[in-house]
């Protein structure tokens, strides 16, 4: 699993400095085949627009908090994943639960959160913004490998 987080901290920066979309594919490809790191706090500590479908997402999917959520520059919410927590500023790892997941399994909770659906990868370093449709492909991906979650 190291072996797979280094060539992907390696295909992020080059991407980031190069944009090339040969080193995106790759992201893309090996994206399914590892974990990242999401803060998260306790959902009994904030009130949420519809609690109990809500707690029902975290029961389903065995998460013990709810994924951490940031604004982007227009406002707009995202879901922060981290390749590893040394990616994620100071700032924002203490006041925080980590988990480590799949990949595939946070695509699948923002697709199904009713907030929002975006997810950024490492966004305070290389930043790749990942596209609705990508995400809800990911979570279809993992949809497909859990039968039990329909």
């Amino acid at each position: 699993m190291q072996e797979k987080l280094t060539k992907l901290h390696e295909l992020l920066a080059r991407h980031r400095k190069l944009q090339d979309d040969v080193d995106l594919e790759n992201i893309l490809e090996l994206l399914p085949q590892t974990t990242v790191w999401v803060a998260g706090v306790d959902p009994s500590s904030f009130d949420f627009k519809n609690p109990v479908w809500e707690e029902d997402l975290l029961k389903k999917l065995d998460l013990p908090f709810w994924p951490d959520l940031l604004e982007d520059s227009e406002g707009k919410p995202f879901f922060p994943a981290f390749t590893s927590p040394e990616k994620a500023p100071g700032k924002l790892v203490e006041p925080f639960s980590w988990i480590e997941l799949p990949f595939l399994k946070l695509c699948y909770f923002a697709a199904h959160s009713k907030i929002t659906t975006e997810v950024i990868l490492d966004p305070f370093t290389d930043c790749l913004q990942l596209p609705v449709s990508l995400v809800l492909q990911y979570s279809g991906q993992y949809a497909d490998a859990h039968p039990d979650l329909a």
